[in-house]
């Protein structure tokens, strides 16, 4: 009974699929970053990506911040941020994005919303998985 307690205990958190919160917290941060790509349909697409790729680089910064600050509120331990994945993370979306809307600006006039609609999905499905990269994952307990 003690064997399969442990085992059960061992698993690694990130073998389960994330969490509902977790999804509803990407889905929230994709269509933020879609509705300020699209705000500003109208600006040259270089715009976008420096104005996106600032602001998530100081939205960072901001929430390690603010769960440092719960954690020394509450008491309770929360988890720690790996900032270089996450930055990586982030250029290569905004990069990504850049890209498309150059492709597709030759083809419509709509190429800033199709963009902004993209970042939103690509945040929603594919941020939730990516997660165990973006934070800290304690050692697991000796058996």
């Amino acid at each position: 009974m003690t064997s399969t307690h442990r085992t059960a205990v061992a698993v690694p958190r990130t073998t389960a699929g994330p969490s509902r919160q977790a999804r509803k917290l990407y889905l929230v941060i994709g269509v933020v970053l879609a509705l300020i790509w699209a705000a500003r349909a109208e600006d040259p697409p270089w715009q976008h990506a420096l104005r996106t790729l600032g602001l998530m680089l100081v939205i960072l910064p901001a929430a390690t911040l603010l769960l440092r600050r719960k954690q020394a509120r509450t008491g309770i331990q929360l988890p720690e941020l790996r900032h270089l994945n996450i930055f990586a993370a982030k250029f290569l979306l905004v990069a990504a994005a850049l890209g498309a809307e150059w492709l597709l600006q030759s083809h419509t006039q709509k190429a800033a919303h199709y963009v902004a609609i993209g970042i939103a999905v690509v945040v929603a499905l594919v941020g939730p998985r990516l997660s165990r990269f973006f934070i800290k994952q304690s050692a697991d307990p000796a058996p």
